[in-house]
């Protein structure tokens, strides 16, 4: 009251000194400053007019993006510093499943799953600390406790207000995105599937999110920063639009609003959009829909759209939104071009495919393998010697099986030796056998191979590791048909088909004096080389067939092999044949990653091994650079296994026995 006193008697002063002033004012002058102040009062009355009018507009607007904001499809919400929900939208209300009301105050962290939660805190903190746009992605506990993937965009507000600094986060449903990866990518690996499967696949990538209500300051900065295009429309006239919309037609910058859609394309493209709104006013096209189009440049270009009816300044609008799915149509007609080949070439393939893919257990059809059938069916039909020349891997065994099995000694046994795991003191006891008490250790009979195999077929494997003298004695059976048992003094006689095979050189070993003369071209009678994987890769589809079959649980069905693994299949190189392959198998079916990483590093071990070095000679012979090498290779591996020579016998690939009669050749300790 005192203060209104003091204003009334400084008012009153203030009079009393313009009444001074009037009284010593002429009549002309006081009738000018009256005119002056009708002149005032005229403007201030104009000037508050405008005001009224710029307020109510200011309000109009303020609603208008109120109601965008609330409504959107995107849920958004103001968070302070210690993560509780200042503001939110009825969008994240409706998501998560409870009133917008309960959702103030409350704190964020609750409503997401529990090892989420350290994420949106890592979240609010670097949008404080750094005032920069973050984007992290969480899941919401959502209705019915079911988590829902979301993405959250949050920009720093720009003024704080009773609570402090703010920060405004879109909350983006996501979860239907994250089906669509996973179903897209189980359309890519099964190429072959029917054309229902590939249009259910694209039929569930038509997903978009619905457009976006923000005001006209703080959340239409939020609209230019989604991925998809947003506009409104009414009676096919564009009112607003973002960039990302106005990008999909080509255009930099915004035209003039409001504008017709039509008008934002290429003038024979129009007449088909048109008719697109028409469609969309009338209600009779789905909330989602596709549709070709062209840019004002010319370029076609697929379009995925989403529409919806909205109030807008008191009228009916559409909220329209829109994405680019070129690349998409264009894929999904490149997997329909893809399938339709592949069915005609698996048509092809059924009418050209011979009867003979297969002989016994060995898988194969292409040429170099019709042509190993006809040496198998020739050497079956024969009581003649058999040599085996292939690669680690490549089943020399099974070969010798099926001619066994083709022969006429099928019907007896079938012995496998590997040569390389005997050695030389235990040759005759375990070739010829031996009687009780002939020597330290022989407490009972044995009967040696030779009689295992009597009437049957004997496979030497690995016959390069046998010794000279283990030659002869080996040799006199095979010419002579007859043996001795060790601790016996009568000859036995033998009936026996011989099948020998080697990884190695056996015309260079003979050269080398490690084969003997007579050994050589007594064994080396019909030869059959067994190709290596990297040269009948075409057999590979056949080989994944067996395999698959072979080892797939009984109650289970085929699996099947995804498009970029057998691509992987075709590229590799296969060192390991179809051993490897066949490994490679049993690891995808167990659940085991593919990798090539250990085949990888034994290259690498064998380049580094023939690398040599600054001391060494050109003019080296050929094995003592292989005896190098063997010995580093050797001395690599134990140190990778820590000397332990039961798992380095096995990575090498070789018997232990092998391995310690090696580390003595070349003096590793």
């Amino acid at each position: 009251m005192d203060k209104i006193a003091e204003f009334q008697r400084k008012a009153q002063g203030n009079v009393n000194v313009i009444a001074e002033m009037i009284e010593e004012m002429s009549n002309q002058e006081i009738s000018h400053l009256i005119h002056e102040l009708w002149v005032h009062q005229i403007q201030l009355e104009s000037q508050n007019d405008e005001l009224h009018k710029q307020q109510r507009q200011l309000e109009t607007s303020r609603s208008h993006f109120h109601d965008l904001y609330m409504y959107a499809p995107i849920g958004c919400c103001m968070f302070d510093k210690e993560g509780l929900i200042r503001e939110a939208n009825e969008t994240i209300a409706a998501q998560l499943g409870i009133e917008r009301e309960h959702l103030l105050n409350a704190r964020f962290a609750g409503f997401l799953v529990e090892e989420d939660q350290e994420i949106f805190f890592r979240h609010l903190k670097a949008a404080f600390t750094t005032k920069c746009r973050q984007m992290d992605f969480v899941r919401l506990t959502g209705k019915r406790h079911q988590p829902l993937d979301v993405r959250l965009d949050s920009i720093p507000g720009i003024n704080a207000d009773e609570y402090g600094e703010q920060c405004w986060t879109a909350i983006i449903d996501i979860s239907e995105r994250k089906q669509l990866e996973k179903l897209i990518k189980e359309r890519t690996i099964k190429l072959a599937q029917t054309t229902r499967q590939l249009e259910q696949a694209a039929a569930e990538c038509k997903h978009m999110d619905e457009a976006l209500r923000i005001s006209e300051q703080q959340y239409r900065l939020l609209a230019e920063h989604v991925s998809d295009g947003i506009a409104m429309l009414r009676n096919g006239e564009v009112l607003f639009a973002n960039k990302t919309f106005l990008a999909l037609f080509g255009y930099a910058d915004a035209p003039i609003f409001p504008i017709a859609l039509s008008m934002l394309m290429r003038e024979d493209a129009r007449k088909r959009f048109e008719d697109t709104l028409i469609e969309i006013d009338k209600g009779l096209l789905k909330p989602r829909f596709e549709m070709s189009s062209m840019t004002r440049d010319g370029r076609d270009i697929w379009l995925q759209g989403a529409h919806r009816p909205i109030e807008w300044q008191g009228m009916a609008a559409i909220l329209l939104t829109m994405r680019d799915i070129t690349d998409t149509k264009r894929l999904e007609l490149t997997l329909e071009q893809e399938k339709k080949r592949l069915q005609k070439e698996i048509i092809t393939l059924k009418s050209s495919l011979k009867d003979r893919y297969k002989v016994g257990e060995i898988i194969g059809k292409s040429a170099v393998m019709q042509a190993m059938y006809e040496q198998i069916f020739k050497a079956a039909t024969s009581d003649a010697s058999v040599f085996i020349y292939g690669e680690s891997g490549t089943g020399k065994e099974l070969i010798a099986r099926t001619i066994h099995k083709m022969s006429k000694r099928r019907e007896q046994r079938f012995i496998p030796v590997n040569c390389g795991a005997i050695p030389e003191t235990l040759f005759e006891s375990e070739f010829f056998g031996h009687r009780k008490g002939s020597f330290t250790g022989a407490f009972r009979d044995k009967q040696g191979f030779f009689s295992a195999a009597h009437k049957g077929t004997l496979f030497l494997d690995e016959l390069g590791e046998l010794t000279p003298a283990m030659q002869v004695k080996l040799l006199r059976v095979l010419d002579d048909g007859e043996y001795m048992p060790v601790g016996e003094t009568t000859l036995k006689k033998v009936d026996v088909r011989i099948i020998t095979a080697t990884n190695r050189n056996l015309d260079e070993l003979r050269k080398r004096g490690l084969i003997r003369e007579d050994f050589f071209f007594r064994i080396h009678v019909f030869t059959i080389t067994i190709p290596p994987l990297r040269d009948r890769k075409d057999d590979i589809p056949l080989l994944v067939d067996h395999f698959l079959h072979r080892y797939r649980a009984d109650d289970e069905p085929l699996p099947t092999i995804p498009a970029y693994i057998m691509e992987m299949f075709y590229t590799y190189d296969w060192p390991g044949n179809v051993r490897e392959f066949q490994n490679a198998i049993q690891r995808y079916l167990s659940g085991q990653p593919l990798n090539f990483l250990e085949t990888t590093q034994e290259e690498s071990l064998k380049a580094n091994a023939l690398s040599p070095s600054k001391g060494s000679q050109d003019h080296r012979e050929f094995q003592a650079v292989m005896d190098e090498f063997e010995k580093k290779l050797i001395l690599n591996v134990l140190e990778q296994q820590r000397w332990n020579k039961s798992k380095t016998a096995a990575v090498l690939g070789i018997p232990r026995r092998t391995l310690y009669r090696k580390m003595e050749r070349y003096g590793i300790v």
